[in-house]
């Protein structure tokens, strides 16, 4: 066989490769947030978009794009939030934050908002936690009350 066609064979090949894992992870990404907003009332669904995302990030590995695993990460992060293991997705999200500043490949407006947000969540989370463990309940509290306890 001429090694231009087995060149152009080969090529081939991955192209499809790498169209199929898109497909792939466009799905999981369906799937992944049909399941985290039902994560936030019911643990199984947490926990399966915790594995969702697990598999969304060996892809967006494997086709080589840095952004796409750190947003898997960070959906991952609140996968954590909703079983409650709030310092392990502390640590993702400041890890995620780190390799913002320092890689500009991730240095994308979409990708800086989807971090700012999952801070903002898990101080949400912690102060509606704090507050619940105080006998404060926010359905309690007027708007200058809330404003009052956020400054």
């Amino acid at each position: 066989m001429e090694p231009e066609i087995r060149w152009s064979i080969r090529i081939l090949c991955e192209m499809l490769e790498q169209l199929q894992l898109e497909a792939v992870f466009a799905w999981l990404s369906t799937l992944g947030g049909a399941h985290s907003a039902l994560g936030d009332y019911f643990n199984k669904n947490a926990e399966v978009a915790w594995e969702l995302s697990l598999k969304q990030l060996y892809i967006a590995i494997k086709i080589g794009e840095p952004a796409l695993a750190a947003h898997c990460k960070l959906f991952m992060s609140i996968s954590l939030m909703q079983r409650g293991h709030y310092s392990a997705a502390s640590k993702i999200i400041r890890s995620v934050s780190r390799s913002i500043v320092n890689d500009k490949r991730l240095q994308e407006r979409r990708l800086i908002n989807c971090c700012k947000a999952a801070k903002v969540r898990l101080k949400y989370i912690r102060q509606e936690r704090k507050e619940t463990r105080n006998g404060i309940h926010s359905e309690d509290m007027t708007n200058s009350d809330i404003l009052q306890t956020r400054t």
